[in-house]
């Protein structure tokens, strides 16, 4: 038996388009063209338990970390050194991270520090393991946001009069 050419069914093509085009036109009502929230819109959400649910910001501007002067000088000592900074009080315990690299570059130190009440302060190794003669940076950054920046010398005029 010979298999002829059937004529396309336009009926049944016809129905099936239009279903088609029904079903994508219910789809496109679930389009979000609405402009985003406002950040203090999305911010933080309270639930029943006394928990919080905060959302992930990735456009705020309040990411940025200072710290609070360009240059400081520290004493020799075996305790640790802490440099403090700024941070925005709705970043409020966000981690952030710090570097301290020396005037090549090498990075020497890292660490994490949180953002608590607007501050935070980064705590490095005492400043007896930095030599006299030498500046270092350190960094701060809080994810893709603005980092700060801060000259650190060790003051030595305490141990050349010892």
């Amino acid at each position: 038996m010979q298999k002829r050419n059937e004529p396309w069914n336009w009926r049944k093509l016809k129905s099936v388009g239009t279903i088609g085009f029904l079903g994508l036109m219910m789809l496109f009502q679930y389009q979000n063209c609405a402009p985003a929230q406002g950040v203090r819109a999305t911010r933080a959400y309270s639930v029943s338990d006394g928990g919080l649910v905060s959302t992930i910001d990735d456009v705020n501007v309040s990411t940025g970390v200072a710290f609070l002067q360009d240059k400081v000088q520290v004493q020799s000592s075996a305790e640790p050194t802490v440099i403090e900074g700024e941070c925005s009080s709705l970043q409020e315990g966000a981690v952030l991270g710090w570097k301290v690299r020396d005037e090549q570059g090498h990075t020497r130190q890292t660490g994490y520090a949180n953002c608590e009440q607007g501050h935070f302060a980064v705590e490095m190794a005492p400043a007896n393991e930095l030599e006299c003669d030498q500046s270092y940076e350190v960094s701060a950054q809080l994810a893709a946001g603005v980092g700060g920046r801060v000259e650190v010398q060790r003051d030595c005029s305490s141990v050349a009069a010892n």
